[in-house]
């Protein structure tokens, strides 16, 4: 990701920088991935670098938010400028509905694939986590109740 679009992500970001990722994203997720490969190396270069897809880039916000169920309460990293500011479950809250709006753009843009699939699963376990199941009562299986 940072070998594509770092010179984008660095420093201040501004519209017309992130609408050149947010096209070269739908670009690269429009285009016909094989699901046939042998060599681990070339199926993985086929999503990500600058091929990189809003499947890819949906994965790393489960992986992201699965980061954050594992911090304490009222516990955020100050590394990453966008949750600096926030509360744990805000940032968490946010990060599992960008990765949803990732697969809302995959949906719209190609055929279902297996990187698809991935993402919709991941989230769906996040979605499980964080909201619990409906008929009970709605607490996680970590140390603050969710309330958003």
């Amino acid at each position: 990701m940072w070998d594509a679009f770092g010179h984008i992500l660095e420093g201040e970001r501004d519209s017309k920088s992130l609408g050149e990722m947010a096209s070269k994203l739908c670009f690269n997720t429009a285009a016909k991935l094989r699901e046939d490969h042998t060599d681990p190396r070339v199926w993985f270069a086929e999503f990500s670098g600058p091929n990189l897809r809003w499947e890819a880039l949906g994965i790393l916000f489960t992986c992201w938010t699965g980061s954050l169920l594992t911090l304490q309460c009222d516990t955020v990293p100050d590394a990453c400028p966008s949750i600096r500011n926030m509360n744990l479950m805000s940032a968490i809250k946010l990060y599992k509905d960008d990765a949803w709006h990732c697969s809302q753009f995959c949906w719209n843009a190609c055929e279902g694939i297996t990187l698809l699939c991935l993402l919709l699963f991941k989230h769906s376990i996040l979605e499980s986590i964080t909201s619990g199941d409906a008929g009970k009562d709605p607490r996680p299986l970590f140390c603050c109740p969710l309330q958003f």
